[in-house]
Order: structure tokens, then C-alpha cells, then sequence
């Protein structure tokens, strides 16, 4: 098999771009390191290495069918999304271990502050909740949702392949 350089360096650009992010802000805090904007930076991060891995193999061979710009995005999503579970499984389990607790009692607090206004939430709730998020936040958990998380890239990639294929070198955009 014959993996894309472009996909590997820029899948590897982005993850290490995603990580500096979060490790950022994990020294700031819980509450930045959970914040909607490192989400979505995060996600701005992989589409645009699968982006710019999708333009530049383009540029190189002068055209891409959609099946190369499908596999090159979503290997470059791949290995992004690789790089940040390896930082994340470090992270919690070596260098932080109390961060799953941080981030089980950040989410359970604001879950419940949002819920606040319609419905309290029973003890069983709650650490029902919390033994499923302890399960999640580990390297089995964190694994496994890598995993699952493939499929969700699977389907930016074919849309981000749709818009960057281009059949012949000659064709008009």
C-alpha cells in the first residue's frame, strides 16, 4: 500500500497543531482545556490538514479522482486524530492521572447547571454518569471512541474529497 506523504505530513502537521492547543490549555485549566473553542479549533486544525494534504497531492500528480482525495483526507484525519489520543492517553494516565476526575466533576457540574431548570437529577444519574465517563476518559475508552470517531472522518473526507478531486489536469474549476 502506498501512503501519501502529503496525508502523513500534513495529518501529523495538524495533530501536533491540536495538541499544542490543548496542552495550552490544559495549563490555563479545566475550564479552557473544555471549552468550545479548543473543540473547534481542534476541528479546524484536522479539516485543514485534510485540506491542504488534499491541494498539495494535487498540485504534485495534476489531478485526483475522488477515491485518492477520499483516502488522503481521511488518512491525514487519521493520523491527526491518532497524535491527539496518544497526547491524550499520556496525559491522562501518566502525567495527570486526577484529570479524569477534573473532567468527570466539570461535566457532571455543568451538566447539571444546565439541567438545573427542567429536571434535578437523581444520585443514580449522576454516578451512572460518572462511572460512564471514568470508562471513556481512559485508554480503552479513549481508544475505542478513536475508533468509532473514524467513521464521523470518514464522512468529512468524502465531502472534503467531492470538492478537491479534479480528473485531469486540464479541467476547469
Amino acid at each position: 500500500m502506498n501512503l501519501n506523504q502529503n496525508a502523513l505530513n500534513q495529518g501529523g502537521a495538524a495533530g501536533a497543531l491540536v495538541v499544542v492547543v490543548k496542552l495550552i490549555a490544559y495549563l490555563l485549566g479545566i475550564e479552557a482545556y473544555m471549552s468550545t473553542l479548543v473543540s473547534l479549533g481542534s476541528l479546524v486544525f484536522i479539516i485543514a490538514g485534510m485540506c491542504i494534504a488534499c491541494i498539495a497531492t494535487r498540485k504534485i500528480e495534476g489531478h485526483l479522482t475522488f477515491q485518492d482525495a477520499f483516502r488522503t483526507a481521511w488518512l491525514a484525519a487519521a493520523l491527526a486524530t491518532g497524535v491527539v489520543l496518544v497526547f491524550e492517553v499520556l496525559l491522562f494516565a501518566l502525567i495527570d492521572p486526577e484529570m479524569t476526575t477534573k473532567v468527570v466533576d466539570f461535566t457532571v457540574e455543568s451538566m447539571q447547571n444546565d439541567l438545573s431548570g427542567f429536571m434535578a437529577m437523581s444520585d443514580s444519574i449522576i454516578e451512572e454518569t460518572r462511572a460512564s465517563m471514568l470508562w471513556w476518559s481512559g485508554a480503552g475508552g479513549k481508544s475505542m471512541g478513536w475508533l468509532i470517531g473514524l467513521a464521523f472522518w470518514a464522512v468529512v473526507s468524502a465531502i472534503v474529497g467531492a470538492v478537491f478531486k479534479r480528473n485531469s489536469a486540464d479541467a476547469i474549476r
